[in-house]
């Protein structure tokens, strides 16, 4: 789903999200695969949080890494740019909804579902 909205970037940024099984790990884990290397994401049974506060965990990193990409493409690092303040900072993903979700860091305002940005 994240990957979805990041396709819309003006530049290819490589990276995949990747159940632990593919990698020869434990198949409840999840894997941030960048170029260079990747980064373990919880297991679900690690503690109590529900499987959005999950993906929202998955989403949540890969959006890191990809703000932390942009500037050396020459982008402005606020991606996805918040509808309410643009200029001032990009929109995050709460891990608290009950789905995952772009918000505004400063209302809270909820702009979309992750995968489903305009």
């Amino acid at each position: 789903m994240f990957l979805r909205d990041a396709r819309d970037l003006p530049v290819p940024l490589p990276l995949d999200v990747t159940p632990g099984a593919d990698l020869g790990e434990d198949p409840r884990g999840l894997f941030l695969v960048t170029p260079v290397g990747f980064s373990t994401i919880c297991f679900e049974d690690e503690d109590d949080a529900t499987h959005a506060e999950l993906l929202a965990r998955v989403a949540d990193l890969a959006h890191d890494w990809v703000l932390e990409q942009l500037p050396d493409h020459g982008l402005p690092s606020n991606w996805p740019p918040c509808p309410r303040h643009p200029r001032n900072h990009p929109l995050v993903i709460p891990d608290e909804q009950q789905e995952v979700v772009w918000a505004c860091p400063t209302t809270g305002e909820v702009v979309a579902l992750v995968g489903h940005l305009r």
